[in-house]
C-alpha cells in the first residue's frame, strides 16, 4: 500500500498544471502528465462520449475497460470494447456495478456481435 503522504504533492503537481492550461479537460491534464497513455481511448473517454450523437461503431473503438486478467493478478491491462472477450463483457454485466452508459456500451456490444457473427 502506498503511503497517504504521497496524495497531496502528486495533486499539486495535478493541480498547478491544470491552473496554467484550465481550458483542459481532466483526461487530458492526465495525458499531458502522463499520469494515463495518449491513446485514442482516453481522449474520448466517458467525460466526452455523451456528447457525440451516439454511434455504437465509435464507441467500441474509443471506450477501454481496465482489466487485472481473470484472476485479479494480472498487471493492469486497458482493453477497447471491440478487443474484449464475449465472456468477459458478460461477467462485466453480472458481477460489476457499472454506470448506466458502460452498461448501454456493453449490452450494445454483444447485439452488435450477435448481428454481425462477430464473436471473439
Amino acid at each position: 500500500m502506498r503511503k497517504k503522504e504521497r496524495i497531496k504533492p502528486f495533486l499539486k503537481i495535478i493541480e498547478k498544471y491544470w491552473k496554467k492550461n484550465p481550458t483542459l479537460r481532466f483526461t487530458q491534464v492526465c495525458i499531458s502528465l502522463s499520469i494515463v497513455p495518449n491513446t485514442s481511448g482516453y481522449w474520448y473517454y466517458r467525460e466526452d462520449i455523451e456528447h457525440f450523437d451516439y454511434n455504437h461503431e465509435f464507441v467500441r473503438e474509443i471506450f477501454h475497460w481496465g482489466s487485472y486478467g481473470q484472476k485479479g493478478k494480472s498487471k493492469l491491462k486497458q482493453i477497447s470494447l471491440k478487443n474484449m472477450e464475449t465472456d468477459h463483457i458478460k461477467s462485466c454485466l453480472k458481477t460489476e456495478k457499472l454506470e448506466d452508459n458502460i452498461k448501454k456500451y456493453f449490452k450494445d456490444e454483444l447485439k452488435y456481435r450477435r448481428k454481425n457473427k462477430c464473436h471473439k
